[in-house]
């Protein structure tokens, strides 16, 4: 065998190789690759529509949490408005009498400065009473 002769055996099988008709293409899908296709086009329209679906699903439920942001904001503006009126109708009641205005109100804890430099956010801590303590 003639080495010339051995390797245009081998270039002439490595060429039919690359074609749909050769004898490797063949032995591997032996009815062709349609149903390979079929299959995978049909794998990637499920996924599609998958992510469609998740896509419409994201959406509803950003859009009800819109509607419920704005439900609350439209409640806490309803809230502050009736608290004010109350405020003004309880200081007209009782005029210049912090005593009898202070019971309506909510109590609201001293702030004190916080050790990053920020605001007074953090409550102050409760006092501390030796009364009854011997």
């Amino acid at each position: 065998m003639e080495f010339g002769a051995e390797s245009s055996d081998s270039a002439a099988l490595c060429a039919d190789n690359n074609t749909s008709a050769g004898p490797a293409y063949k032995a591997l899908f032996p009815d062709g690759l349609d149903k390979v296709k079929a299959q995978a086009r049909s794998n990637f329209d499920k996924a599609i529509a998958d992510f469609k679906s998740a896509i419409d699903s994201r959406q509803a439920a950003d859009t009800k949490l819109s509607q419920a942001r704005a439900a609350e904001s439209g409640a806490r503006e309803h809230f502050v408005k009736a608290y004010d009126s109350n405020i003004g109708a309880i200081r007209q009641l009782f005029p210049r009498d912090r005593t009898q205005q202070n019971p309506y109100f909510d109590e609201t804890p001293p702030s004190r400065a916080s050790s990053s430099g920020g605001g007074g956010n953090t409550p102050a801590p409760p006092a501390s009473t030796s009364e009854g303590k011997s």
